[in-house]
């Protein structure tokens, strides 16, 4: 159900000025033009599986890492096809049914939080109204009734067979939700110490972004972490609470080191999916964008996604005085207290990379503007591999 998107300036096509939105958020008023938007983050993220698998040659990250973010990724797939399915007529109905795609082209280029809450709420109800609609098979007989018989276009029905695909695919599952609970993967033991890598994502409400968070935790406890149901509940609540984009990695890290004494977190990371810088969605400031209007590349490779990853590392461990005769052991993090990474204090290091195709790579290249001669890029080639460049 995928078309090409028609190409037009994307100020023209998606401004809505009477919706009262703030300057940095725009409706899709064009079903085509949503049609290309989905389009283009489905190729996004069929370069990221590749681009991934680059950064563990680079040792950016391990396998283990690029298998826990391929599954947000695919989350945020799932989440995009819904979506799509949601707002596919959605613009040429009239009246209340009338709705309209709404994204962030500033600093995010992926739709506003509120389209990600508003799909968990919706899934929250996904059964009792699929249960309530007419069957697919239904839908589509009353469709070829409305074109045969009455010579009409079917567009309300056509409506009627889009929401239901949107709350069978809210059903299935397998969506990024504004939060996604942490998860813990076994990664070895040592006598009596686990290790675990714990990972959850947040949509970043302040940012419209994608974050997803990778914990490296021992753990000294009785009961494995997981089967813990007094420890893991309260240490998922504490981590959620935490996964704030304004605090930094060292203030998460040291609070969950404080309050759980049998977990030593020896390293956190986070990384931040996009902006993504895209010459038809999206409206771009500084060097990216000259890069984009110089290379005017074909729709579907005008973009670059920006990832920014930051590290926050334990350099040693010191043994502290618990109550009257206990010892707990407490970590002592490395901070790069000169800045050098240039993504704020409180972490060890970061790194910023970005996913870009062949012809805005080559403008890049031409350009050659400062502020990314630091970034790693990531270029799919035609192949279907990926080149990665200083």
């Amino acid at each position: 159900m995928v078309a090409q998107a028609r190409r037009q300036p994307a100020r023209a096509t998606v401004v809505n000025e009477a919706a009262g939105l703030s300057a940095d958020h725009r409706e899709i008023a064009d079903d085509l033009v949503a049609r290309g938007y989905f389009l283009q983050l489905r190729r996004i993220a069929a370069a990221l599986s590749p681009a991934l698998g680059e950064m563990v040659r680079d040792r950016v990250f391990g396998p283990t890492d690029v298998q826990v973010i391929e599954g947000y990724i695919r989350a945020l797939l799932a989440t995009a096809q819904a979506l799509s399915m949601k707002y596919l007529v959605a613009s040429r109905v009239e009246g209340p049914l009338s709705r309209r795609l709404t994204i962030d082209i500033l600093d995010s280029g992926f739709p506003v939080w509120q389209e990600i809450a508003q799909t968990a709420a919706d899934a929250a109800q996904a059964g009792e109204q699929l249960a309530r609609t007419p069957t697919a098979e239904a839908i589509r007989d009353d469709m070829v009734r409305e074109i045969v018989s009455d010579l009409r276009h079917p567009t309300r029905l056509q409506y009627a067979m889009s929401q239901r695909m949107y709350y069978e695919a809210l059903a299935a599952g397998g969506l990024f939700w504004p939060q996604m609970n942490p998860v813990a993967l076994a990664m070895g033991d040592d006598g009596h110490r686990r290790r675990w890598l714990i990972h959850w994502g947040v949509y970043d409400s302040r940012q419209n972004l994608p974050v997803v968070y990778l914990l490296d935790c021992d753990d000294t406890g009785r009961r494995p972490l997981p089967d813990d149901a007094r420890r893991w509940p309260e240490a998922q609540a504490h981590l959620l609470a935490q996964s704030v984009g304004a605090l930094q990695l060292l203030t998460i890290a040291q609070g969950f080191d404080a309050d759980f004494d049998t977990l030593h977190p020896f390293r956190l990371r986070r990384l931040t999916l996009g902006p993504i810088h895209s010459r038809e969605f999206t409206v771009q400031e500084g060097p990216i964008k000259g890069v984009l209007e110089d290379a005017r590349a074909a729709a579907g490779e005008d973009w670059a996604l920006a990832m920014a990853l930051e590290d926050l590392q334990s350099g040693r461990v010191e043994m502290q005085s618990a109550g009257l005769f206990g010892v707990v052991e407490k970590q002592v993090y490395r901070i790069d207290t000169a800045g050098a990474h240039g993504m704020g204090q409180g972490l060890t290091s970061a790194q910023r990379m970005l996913v870009i195709p062949q012809r805005p790579f080559q403008a890049l290249s031409r350009l050659d503007p400062p502020g990314f001669r630091g970034i790693r890029k990531y270029v799919p080639m035609p192949d279907g591999r990926v080149m990665g460049v200083n």
